[in-house]
């Protein structure tokens, strides 16, 4: 969500996006004249919490296109375990976006770091990028550089 305000005043961007709470800022963004991007939202199951679309469809959704820089929210990132996720769907989901994405940007907070969870995604370097806030600490960005 916090990425949907450094989009504001961009042109020719194509968004895709499985959260409907990003959906309906892009939207309203696009409605106000300070979004000029197309907005893509992949069909699927809704889920209450955290409002987001998932299922077979989601996966068929992306069969057919290559993306550019895939940016996705991680709730927990450890050395012995890796990117883990909330359920065993959103692993399978976000693996499938990984297998078509040229980069990968990892967005936390940083008391995210050292976390574990239920699911594990993969090893950390299956991501190219990780974006956080400034209240971690230099031991810990040191560990995990």
């Amino acid at each position: 969500m916090e990425l949907t305000k450094l989009l504001v005043h961009k042109k020719k961007l194509k968004v895709i996006t499985w959260g409907l709470h990003i959906l309906n800022a892009l939207c309203n963004m696009n409605r106000n004249g300070s979004f000029d991007g197309e907005i893509i939202c992949c069909g699927g199951i809704w889920r209450k919490d955290p409002d987001i679309l998932m299922g077979p469809q989601f996966v068929k959704f992306f069969d057919e296109i290559i993306i550019d820089k895939a940016f996705f929210g991680i709730v927990a990132l450890n050395l012995e375990y890796g990117w883990m996720g909330t359920s065993l769907l959103e692993v399978e989901l976000t693996k499938k976006v990984l297998s078509i994405s040229e980069k990968v940007y990892g967005v936390m907070i940083s008391s995210n770091f050292e976390k574990v969870s239920i699911a594990r995604i993969g090893p950390i370097d299956l991501l190219d990028y990780v974006i956080t806030d400034n209240k971690i600490s230099p031991e810990l960005l040191d560990k995990y550089m």
